[in-house]
């Protein structure tokens, strides 16, 4: 099994079905930004949205892959990190779950769809939220 597909199963077990018909891990997290958004809805699913962004960080840290199909870094950014300040819900969310240095480090991947006139709007609500970041868990509980 890819490791890619095991880590998924292993944060988001509920979602296996989802996991193994995705053909690769760019289909799973075209997929998983669904269920993201959908989590905001009311009652909002605090649960599922942090073992999402458990699953991000593993991408994020995984070793590149191939091509960008089966490339773990490729496709958290830009089938799930790009979209998170374009859903008010989730970027008003943000400041819980990124350090402030982290937006500014990652500017490309946060203002490529939101715009350099958003992407300072979020560098200066980010700023004025500090105190509300708490570390991710990186592993499943």
């Amino acid at each position: 099994m890819a490791r890619w597909r095991a880590a998924a199963i292993e944060r988001l077990p509920e979602l296996r079905d989802v996991i193994a018909a995705a053909g690769n891990v760019m289909a799973l997290w075209t997929e998983i930004q669904f269920l993201f958004h959908k989590a905001y809805e009311e009652p909002r699913n605090d649960d599922l949205i942090a073992r999402i962004y458990s699953y991000a960080d593993w991408c994020a840290s995984a070793p590149s892959g191939p091509d960008a199909g089966h490339d773990a870094p490729t496709a958290v950014t830009v089938c799930f990190y790009e979209h998170v300040p374009t859903d008010p819900k989730a970027r008003q969310d943000m400041p819980r779950w990124f350090r402030y240095e982290e937006v500014v480090s990652m500017k490309q991947v946060f203002s490529y769809l939101t715009g350099e006139r958003e992407y300072e709007n979020l560098l200066l609500f980010m700023s004025q939220n500090r105190h509300r970041y708490v570390p991710r868990e990186t592993t499943p509980k």
